[in-house]
């Protein structure tokens, strides 16, 4: 299995246990299911509530900015649906379910520092976090995630968005590729997966 290098360094993928931490309440236990994990375009599923929701409860979209060579950015653009919400990174990494971007251990490019969010994240109390203040991502957020370039050569490197969607404490992973051809940074997104087997150690 391979290795993962998050904002702070490697860590070795992990298989989740049956229950995964997240916000969630302890007592609503998440039951991986034993077949491979689905990948999502249109996924139907209810909330807590038992109301029906069609499709991911988010959109995102990934671009690399190159405008200033001395910091390059890669852009996660979130849209955050159905009066959902996201625990920020800044949350802390006592809630494994928080924002986070990885990228496979590589030796051509790096995450440089944590993820800056806008607007900034809302702190409230959550119930379902024993009544702790949490700090939420809501509606319409832009990540912004510095990367640092360790070769010109032409690479391919795969990384993953990951966080868990609040209050239906579901698990998600959108896979991407960043690329360097011919001098050229780019991003491409791949698939998205829900409540995943595999998942990396979210410590720093």
């Amino acid at each position: 299995m391979r290795n993962f290098k998050t904002l702070f360094g490697s860590v070795t993928a992990l298989v989740f246990s049956a229950t995964f931490i997240t916000s969630c309440s302890e007592s609503e236990d998440i039951q991986l299911e034993d077949e491979a994990s689905e990948e999502l375009t249109i996924d139907p599923y209810s909330d807590r509530y038992g109301e029906e929701i069609i499709g991911l409860p988010f959109e995102m979209e990934l671009v690399i900015n190159t405008e200033n060579p001395d910091r390059i950015v890669m852009d996660v653009d979130l849209n955050i649906l159905f009066e959902s919400f996201i625990l920020s990174y800044n949350s802390g990494d006592e809630f494994m379910g928080r924002f986070l971007i990885t990228l496979e251990d590589n030796e051509f490019v790096s995450l440089s520092g944590a993820p800056i969010e806008s607007p900034e994240p809302v702190e409230e109390i959550y119930h379902w976090a024993d009544n702790e203040k949490v700090q939420k991502l809501k509606g319409k957020v832009d990540v912004e995630q510095e990367i640092i370039l360790l070769s010109k050569d032409d690479f391919e490197v795969t990384g993953f968005v990951s966080f868990t969607v609040e209050p239906n404490c579901n698990f998600y992973e959108t896979h991407f590729i960043i690329s360097n051809k011919a001098g050229v940074l780019a991003v491409e997104k791949l698939d998205t997966r829900k409540n995943p087997q595999a998942a990396p150690d979210y410590k720093p």
